[in-house]
């Protein structure tokens, strides 16, 4: 990873931490997105939906329920 910005890098960091362990909740390997070029294929999409809707149930900053 690179970037300018030290904290850029740490947050890309902690949120590809998060996905690899929602993932693993699921009994599901670490997403790894390739740069390209891109197969005529959906070959993460779908883990990378689930791990984002099993983030917004995790508590956020207002309500304990749900981000």
């Amino acid at each position: 990873m690179w970037s300018s910005e030290p904290s850029v890098v740490k947050a890309a960091w902690k949120n590809l931490e998060k996905g690899r362990k929602i993932s693993a909740e699921f009994g599901l390997p670490p997403v790894d997105i390739p740069v390209g070029p891109w197969p005529v294929a959906d070959t993460c999409g779908y883990q990378i939906a689930i791990e984002i809707l099993r983030a917004s149930q995790n508590p956020g900053r207002n309500a304990a329920s749900y981000t």
